[in-house]
């Protein structure tokens, strides 16, 4: 809907969700959606894609830490996922962490 509306490029994109359940052994986990443009999903190398996911991440966390509560942790990736998704084609890769 908003590509008709109104039609610019995206060549990157983030997104955050909050997966933090007091009740859940996972209390705290960060997922973060980190995505680029690329011109095929065929034959993709995905380091410098996580590599930029990570660094954003790490950048997050930080403003988390700054914003809500004294540091903790020093900043830690329980999982990465990544794959390519098609129209249009993006690097896509999710970073879990704990906050």
């Amino acid at each position: 809907m908003f590509a008709r509306n109104n039609p610019q490029r995206t060549d990157e994109f983030y997104n955050e969700f909050d997966l933090i359940d007091p009740s859940s052994a996972d209390a705290g986990l960060i997922l973060l959606s980190y995505g680029e443009r690329v011109s095929t999903c065929e034959g993709i190398d995905y380091a410098p894609f996580v590599k930029r996911a990570k660094k954003f991440a790490e950048s997050y966390y930080e403003f988390l830490e700054c914003e809500s509560r004294p540091p903790k942790e020093p900043f830690q990736i329980l999982r990465r996922e990544w794959y390519c998704v098609t129209n249009p084609n993006l690097a896509v890769v999710h970073v879990y962490f704990r906050v």
